[in-house]
């Protein structure tokens, strides 16, 4: 795209060439690897013109040993309407949102859901909203961790056993 431009565009280019300063580039980084549980962020970042660039960040949960990538569901069977409350508690801290305030106080919603971008750890589960979802774009991906003791009954059994999670509740 960036050599298939216009006349127009063209004569614009050569007359300010800063306009046309596009880049794209992409990462992937290793965000957990212990016991064949593996997360990765693919990241992305792109300027295609205007006041910043956009960027992304996608987590993808792999069970190496059983050799196949994890959706939510195989993790976690939420309550969907606990795990809403609990990631509002952690937003209102996060921002400094007054119980008796709604959130739209210091963010770009009233209301979360339980978003596609997630990842584990050996501590709990960081839910991840992109850019724009609920927050301005200076606030960034805003990431909201719930530890595994609050939601540990919602967790699956597999999810349990490989995370070793099972012996984390009876040692409690």
């Amino acid at each position: 795209d960036y050599s298939d431009v216009s006349e127009e565009e063209r004569k614009l280019l050569e007359a300010n060439s800063q306009a046309f300063n596009w880049s794209e580039q992409t990462n992937f980084w290793v965000v957990y690897n212990t016991d064949g549980m593996v997360v990765l962020n693919h990241h992305i970042y792109a300027y295609t013109g205007g006041a910043h660039g956009n960027y992304s960040s996608d987590y993808i949960c792999i069970d190496a040993v059983n050799k196949k990538l994890l959706q939510l569901h195989e993790i976690l069977q939420p309550d969907t309407s606990r795990l809403v409350k609990l990631l509002e508690e952690e937003a209102r801290e996060l921002y400094e949102v007054q119980d008796d305030l709604p959130l739209t106080a210091n963010m770009l919603t009233d209301e979360l859901y339980i978003p596609e971008q997630y990842y584990f750890s050996n501590k709990g589960i960081t839910f991840v909203y992109g850019i724009y979802e609920v927050a301005p774009y200076v606030d960034g991906e805003i990431s909201l961790f719930i530890p595994y003791n609050k939601i540990m009954g919602m967790l699956t059994p597999y999810f349990k056993q490989r995370m070793k999670l099972e012996q984390v509740a009876v040692n409690k």
